[in-house]
């Protein structure tokens, strides 16, 4: 009897000892905050956390979900500036209130202000960045394969989108937002007054120094590192194009956006802008931004 219920004692401890070291693996588990910037491969960041059973997914911040939202309660009132503010507003509001309560993964295409990383230090924040042309140029052919160039130009595009470029450039709607996309979501304030100004370029350059992790689109591989260090198992799979070029239009606009004379073009004409807002500052921004946990 008594060797019975020495065996059971020794069961019990064991089994304690493996709940204790679960329970210490549950709690040491970091918090994330995935600030996903359009067009740098944030997908699939989110596909890769999302196939992680143990992580869920009620820290999420839908694009689309925000969005219909803004337009439930505002319809046709705002104007296309306005809209945006208040949906980046409305996003940021929900994130804050995710993060109150704990969610282990809050993600979504949100600005990020400098006193929601002061405000939830228990939080890891973290981005993706990529060649400011290069993302450009991504959102672009993005925008006309899901027929949004309206939006993108400021106004009813032209017949073949490759003429629309040059308008997107010039833009001072959809465009200007397009064409500072890292001072957007690094300083905080989406598409409001504040943005136009030198003060989101000064906040964006501080808030860069504020996160824990900013990674370059080409090293996915170091973000499943960096999770693991923080014992959260990820698995990146290699990047898909999902953007089909079936009509010729698309064909065609993909092969010229592919020539370097033409990303050359886009180069000089956003470091030409005369406004505040032109790629010098966006090429600034990437540069201080072009921090890596993992070794190139």
């Amino acid at each position: 009897m008594r060797s019975l219920l020495k065996k059971g004692a020794t069961y019990t401890s064991q089994a304690l000892k493996k709940i204790s070291h679960h329970l210490d693996e549950y709690v040491n588990v970091s918090k994330f905050f995935f600030m996903h910037i359009p067009k740098t491969g944030g997908t699939s960041v989110k596909s890769a956390f999302r196939k992680n059973r143990e992580i869920s997914t009620e820290g999420w911040v839908d694009a689309k979900e925000t969005r219909r939202m803004m337009e439930g309660a505002a319809g046709e009132n705002l104007c296309n500036s306005e809209y945006l503010r208040e949906v980046f507003k409305l996003r940021q509001a929900i994130a804050v209130r995710k993060m109150r309560k704990g969610k282990s993964f809050v993600v979504g295409h949100i600005p990020v202000t400098k006193n929601m990383i002061e405000s939830f230090p228990e939080y890891r924040f973290f981005t993706i960045i990529r060649d400011p042309v290069e993302r450009w140029v991504s959102e672009y052919r993005f925008g006309y394969e899901i027929g949004s160039l309206e939006s993108f130009i400021g106004h009813e595009p032209p017949k073949h989108p490759i003429d629309g470029v040059e308008m997107a450039l010039n833009s001072e709607e959809g465009g200007r937002y397009s064409r500072n996309m890292y001072t957007c979501y690094f300083s905080g304030f989406g598409w409001q007054s504040e943005f136009r100004s030198s003060k989101a370029r000064m906040l964006a350059k501080s808030n860069v120094k504020k996160f824990d992790a900013i990674f370059k689109i080409k090293n996915m591989k170091h973000i499943e590192q960096y999770v693991q260090k923080n014992n959260v198992k990820i698995e990146i799979g290699e990047k898909k194009n999902i953007t089909s070029y079936t009509d010729n239009k698309s064909k065609e606009l993909n092969k010229y956006m592919k020539k370097e004379s033409v990303k050359n073009k886009i180069y000089e004409k956003l470091m030409k802008m005369s406004t505040f807002m032109s790629m010098r500052g966006e090429i600034l921004i990437h540069r201080s931004a072009s921090v890596d946990v993992g070794s190139e």
